[in-house]
């Protein structure tokens, strides 16, 4: 949806809301991920769910809603591929800390990787959406 119909104030205004959606986003993942690990038949504990690969569809949503939030921001279109490379990194350097120093959590590659590929299928939606709307 185009918003060229939209006043200038109310253009600032949606990037700021954005800003603000992203930032609270930003540390929802950051809190979430550096949080001791859950303990056995909590609701937390994904695996007594016995749903195969929810844990690794959930990191894959999750920086996939990343990337759709920072597709919002009003980045420079350069800029906005900068910020998924960061989020991409971020996620890594999440995973790292988890194994190095959060209690009960290990680092995962296969986390690792799911993380990276919800920031490329963020960033695709995101562009072919971006294609269809010029």
């Amino acid at each position: 949806m185009k918003s060229y119909w939209l006043a200038p104030q109310y253009k600032l205004l949606k990037v700021y809301i954005a800003w603000g959606a992203f930032s609270c986003y930003f540390v929802f993942i950051t809190l979430i991920s550096l949080a001791a690990g859950a303990e056995t038949d909590s609701l937390l504990d994904l695996k007594q769910y016995g749903i195969l690969f929810l844990d690794k569809m959930l990191h894959l949503g999750a920086y996939g809603l990343f990337v759709i939030l920072a597709s919002q921001l009003g980045l420079s279109f350069h800029k906005f591929i900068s910020l998924c490379i960061a989020l991409s990194a971020y996620g890594l350097f999440l995973e790292f800390c988890q194994g190095q120093f959060i209690l009960n959590r290990e680092a995962s590659w296969l986390d690792a990787i799911a993380n990276v590929m919800g920031v490329v299928i963020g960033f695709m939606l995101f562009y072919k959406s971006a294609r269809r709307n010029k």
